[in-house]
């Protein structure tokens, strides 16, 4: 027992204050190696792995003892530990504001193209907010921003009726779609709330 404790330091000893390694020591199978000399391998082996063990333990340990700063997953502002995370009071205002400048910055599309695709775009946001939208809840979503933007969409026919036979061409909607969406948007025009 002591032998193998004055090993084990002589060993520990050799593998902290030398770059010596297993990695180092390369035997090959055809070679006689003595016995303690493989007792000693495998001593340094273990030594190895309960060094390494011990070097996560106190990385970990020092870890612990800084303090930690946590950010949010998707505004990147710190946290603390009063606040507790949460979704719904984050501002994605500032998405709409830089939709909407990009909408301004599309050349060759008229004033009034621009403004309708703001107010789509505003409201497809907000849908997906609350949500993820299927596609094949595409009619739906077109029937409620008539009914929700009725008071907004005042002379934007053309737009809302070119809008919808892009999304006919892309398959998002049937020409019935196109027709529902159309008799809502006329509905809503002749009867404001």
């Amino acid at each position: 027992m002591y032998t193998h404790r004055c090993r084990k330091k002589k060993l520990r000893y050799l593998l902290e204050k030398s770059s010596f390694t297993i990695e180092n020591l390369e035997i090959k199978k055809s070679e006689s190696v003595p016995k303690s000399w493989k007792e000693d391998i495998k001593l340094l082996q273990s030594l190895q792995r309960i060094i390494l063990k011990d070097m996560v333990r106190e990385s970990e340990e020092e870890m612990g003892r800084q303090e930690r700063v946590y950010c949010h997953s998707s505004t990147g502002e710190v946290m603390h530990i009063d606040d507790p995370p949460s979704d719904n009071e984050i501002d994605y205002s500032w998405v709409k504001e830089y939709e909407n400048r990009k909408v301004d910055a599309c050349s060759g599309v008229c004033d009034s193209d621009k403004a309708f695709f703001k107010l789509w775009n505003n409201f497809i946001h907000d849908v997906n907010m609350r949500r993820t939208m299927p596609i094949r809840e595409m009619p739906k979503v077109c029937l409620r921003f008539c009914r929700e933007y009725a008071d907004k969409l005042a002379g934007m026919r053309e737009n809302f009726l070119m809008h919808l036979l892009t999304l006919t061409e892309y398959k998002l909607l049937s020409t019935d779609d196109l027709y529902s969406a159309m008799t809502e948007f006329d509905k809503h025009q002749a009867n404001p709330h």
